[in-house]
C-alpha cells in the first residue's frame, strides 16, 4: 500500500508537469521567419525577447510564440528600427533533477498506477499482485497479542489439550527428562465459528516460544459449546455492553441449543442493537429474546403485504404444526408461532429443546416426521385445499425416513444394514452412493413410503380429534400474528390465550410480508442425527 508521503509525491509530479506544459509558449505553426519580418516591419509586432536562436514573439493582437532565427546578424537593427522592442535572455542552466522529473514523470506515474492496481486487484494483501498463491496465513504479533485463556470460554477440553503444549514450551527440560518429546505444534480442527483462532491467539499469549517455526504435530478438535460452554461464552460477550439486572446468561443459554462461539457473540450484538433501536441505555432481556428470533426464524419482512386469504392460509399450517407437536409426547416445547413472514417463509413454527441433544432415537425421530405433515394436514382438513408451503417439510420428512431405513437401521423390515456406501467428513459433508440391488432398493423405497404414510395418518387423526385447538390457534394467530409457549399451553388445556407481552400491536387486514412457504423451525442442530 502507497504511503501518504509516496501519494503526495505522485500529486505533485502531476501537477508540475502539467503546469510545465501549460506554461510553454505556444509554438505558431505555418509561421516563417521571412513572414515573422514582415510583420515587424508592418507593425504587427509588439517585442520580441531573444534567447540564443529562440525569439519568444509577441504580436500586438495575438498570443505569444517562438520561432528558430536562421542566424541573421542584422535581426536586432531591424527590428529597431522597425519599432519593436528588443530584450535578451541568458540561456537557462538546465537542472537535473527538473529535468529528470519532466522526462521520466509520466514513465514513473503511469508505472506507479499499475502497481497500485495490482494491489488492489489482489485485496491489498502484502506481496500485492505478486502474492497470488501465497500463503495467506496471519502472524500473531506476540507484542501486540493481548488475549489469553481466561479470555476464552466454552471449549474446556480444548483448552485443557493446548495448555499441555504451553506447559511444554514454557518448561521443556521438565519433560526431556522423562524421555518425552517437545510437540512441534497444533492443528485446530472444527467447524467455523468455534473459537479456533482465539484459541490459538489465547496459546500465543501464554507461550511466546510457539511463535518459533517448525511447532505443529497435534490435532485438537474444537467442537459446538455445550449449555455450560455456552454460559461462559456469553459471560465473556456479556461484559462489553450494559445489561440489565432480567439478564440471566444461563437462560440465554438454555434458549440456543446448537450455537457457536461467533453465533452467541452475533446474538449478544443483535441484542445490543436492538436496544440502540429502541433509545434504551441498558439491555434488556426482552432485547435478547427478539435477537434470537431474528437469527432463529430470519429478520421480520414488514415492508410487503399478504393478502388475507394467504395470512389465513399460513395460520391454518403453522397451528397444524404446532396442534402436532404438543400432542406428541416425545416432541420438544413449541417456543413460538409466527405468521409474521420472516426470511423466506411466511410463518413459522419454532421449537426449541430442554437440553442439548447428543443423539436422536426411533420414537422421537418417528415424531418428527408427522410433526412435519402437520402444515399440509391442516391445509387438507381444514381449507380443503394443498399449497407448495410445504415444499421443505416434505423434503426434510423424507430425508429423515430415508436416514432411518438406510443408515441407522431402524426398520423392522431391513433390519440392521446399512443400505448406502458413505464417505464421510464431519466439516466437509459427505458423499453417498447405492450398493444394493434393484429388488433391495425397492424394498427400501417401500419401508420409506410405509413409514411416511403412517405418520401422515397420525397426524391426520390428532388434527381431526382436536379441531377445536387448532381454530383457536388460528383465531389467535389472526388477531396477534404470534404467539408465545404460554399463550399455546393456554390453548392446549382449553382456555383462553392470555393477552401477549411485549408484543407490538396486531396489524389488522393488511399485515407485512409476502412470498415464500411456512416452516416449522427447530433449534440449530437440534434434530440433526449425531
Amino acid at each position: 500500500m502507497f504511503s501518504k508521503a509516496a501519494v503526495w509525491l505522485v500529486i505533485a509530479l502531476v501537477l508540475f508537469t502539467v503546469f510545465k506544459q501549460f506554461d510553454k509558449p505556444r509554438i505558431q505553426e505555418g509561421v516563417t521567419y521571412s513572414q515573422f519580418m514582415d510583420n515587424a516591419k508592418n507593425g504587427k509586432i509588439k517585442n520580441v525577447v531573444v534567447q540564443g536562436r529562440n525569439l519568444t514573439v509577441t504580436p500586438a493582437d495575438g498570443q505569444k510564440y517562438q520561432i528558430m532565427s536562421p542566424g541573421d546578424i542584422w535581426m536586432v537593427g531591424d527590428l529597431m528600427k522597425y519599432g519593436v522592442q528588443v530584450s535578451g535572455k541568458a540561456d537557462d542552466e538546465p537542472n537535473a533533477l527538473v529535468s529528470a522529473l519532466y522526462y521520466l514523470g509520466p514513465t514513473i506515474l503511469i508505472i506507479g498506477f499499475w502497481f497500485y492496481m495490482m494491489r488492489q486487484m489482489q485485496g491489498g494483501g502484502k506481496g500485492g499482485a505478486f502474492s497470488f498463491g501465497k500463503s495467506r496465513a496471519r502472524l500473531i504479533d506476540e507484542n501486540n497479542n493481548a488475549v489469553n485463556f481466561t479470555d476464552v470460554a466454552g471449549c474446556d477440553e480444548a483448552k485443557e489439550e493446548v495448555n499441555e503444549l504451553v506447559d511444554f514450551l514454557r518448561d521443556p527440560q521438565k519433560f526431556q527428562k522423562l524421555g518425552g518429546r517437545i510437540p512441534r505444534g497444533v492443528l485446530l480442527v472444527g467447524p467455523p465459528g468455534t473459537g479456533k483462532t482465539l484459541l490459538a491467539r489465547a496459546i500465543a499469549g501464554e507461550a511466546k516460544a510457539l511463535l518459533r517455526p517448525g511447532r505443529f504435530d497435534r490435532q485438537v478438535h474444537v467442537g459446538l459449546p455445550d449449555i455450560r460452554g455456552r454460559e461462559q461464552i456469553l459471560k465473556v460477550h456479556l461484559r462489553k455492553v450494559p445489561i440489565s439486572n432480567d439478564v440471566d446468561a444461563s437462560v440465554v443459554a438454555r434458549g440456543t441449543p446448537g450455537f457457536s462461539g461467533a453465533d452467541l457473540a452475533n446474538l449478544v450484538n443483535e441484542a445490543a442493537l436492538f436496544a440502540a433501536r429502541r433509545s434504551k441505555r441498558i439491555v434488556e432481556m426482552q432485547d435478547f429474546e427478539d435477537a434470537k428470533d431474528k437469527i432463529f426464524m430470519g429478520p421480520e419482512r414488514k415492508s410487503a403485504v399478504m393478502r388475507e386469504e394467504e395470512r389465513r392460509n399460513t395460520a391454518y399450517h403453522e397451528s397444524g404444526h404446532a396442534v402436532v407437536a404438543k400432542l406428541l409426547p416425545h416432541a420438544d416445547p413449541v417456543h413460538k408461532v409466527t405468521i409474521m413472514p420472516r426470511g423466506w417463509a411466511l410463518g413459522v413454527t419454532w421449537q426449541l429443546p430442554e437440553h442439548d441433544r447428543v443423539n436422536l432415537y426411533r420414537d422421537k425421530m418417528l415424531e418428527e416426521i408427522a410433526i412435519l405433515f402437520g402444515g399440509r394436514v391442516a391445509e387438507e382438513v381444514f381449507l380443503n385445499s394443498m399449497s407448495t408451503g410445504a415444499s421443505n417439510d416434505f423434503e426434510r420428512a423424507t430425508k429423515m425416513a430415508r436416514d432411518m431405513v438406510t443408515r441407522y437401521g431402524m426398520s423392522d423390515v431391513l433390519g440392521t444394514m446399512v443400505y448406502i456406501d458413505t464417505e464421510q467428513d464431519g466439516m466437509l459433508g459427505r458423499l453417498s452412493s447405492r450398493s444394493v440391488s434393484e429388488a433391495t432398493q425397492q424394498k427400501v423405497d417401500a419401508e420409506i413410503r410405509r413409514i411416511l404414510d403412517e405418520q401422515y395418518a397420525l397426524a391426520r387423526k390428532l388434527l381431526e380429534d382436536n379441531r377445536e385447538k387448532v381454530e383457536s390457534m388460528v383465531k389467535a394467530l389472526l388477531e396477534w400474528e404470534t404467539i408465545d409457549a404460554d399463550q399455546i399451553n393456554d390453548i392446549m388445556s382449553g382456555n383462553d390465550p392470555r393477552p401477549p407481552k411485549n408484543l407490538p400491536p396486531p396489524s389488522g387486514d393488511a399485515p407485512s410480508g409476502s412470498g415464500g412457504g411456512a416452516e416449522v423451525k427447530p433449534a440449530p442442530g437440534a434434530t440433526a442425527p449425531a
